[in-house]
């Protein structure tokens, strides 16, 4: 089961990136930061607790352009 965002969003300020085994999320750069699950073919339950540390990790790796590194580590 995936978890969504509980009100519906505008698509301005967001970036959308990929990361390799987890799927395509969208994550909002102004608070408060939420990834939301664009594709559910590797998808996995996430804690509540976990939803916006994992938002911060996303938004961090794709404006500090890190995810052609991360693809290497892989």
């Amino acid at each position: 089961m995936t978890r969504f965002v509980r009100k519906p969003v505008e698509m301005k300020n967001w970036n959308a990136l990929t990361v390799l085994c987890a799927g395509n999320f969208l994550v909002s750069k102004e608070p408060p930061h939420c990834p939301i699950l664009l594709d559910f073919e590797l998808s996995k339950k996430l804690a509540t607790t976990m939803e916006q540390p994992l938002a911060k990790t996303f938004l961090a790796t794709a404006e500090t352009k890190m995810l052609p590194f991360y693809r290497q580590q892989t």
